[in-house]
């Protein structure tokens, strides 16, 4: 059960830095259908995907 319920990004960010976690939040280069699915949203986001992943040490 979560033990916080917010809406606020400042807040969720704070929260989970705590955690050692990320929050950020980016504009979609094009716009998405309400029933968008996975591979579009993947590819809408796709840049701001790779920087992560070279940014991020590999799972283990």
């Amino acid at each position: 059960m979560p033990t916080l319920l917010t809406g606020d990004p400042a807040v969720i960010e704070h929260e989970l830095a705590e955690h050692g976690l990320r929050f950020e939040r980016w504009p979609a280069r094009t716009r998405l259908d309400p029933g968008a699915d996975q591979s579009a949203i993947l590819a809408t986001y796709a840049e701001e995907i790779a920087r992560i992943q070279q940014q991020s040490p590999p799972a283990s």
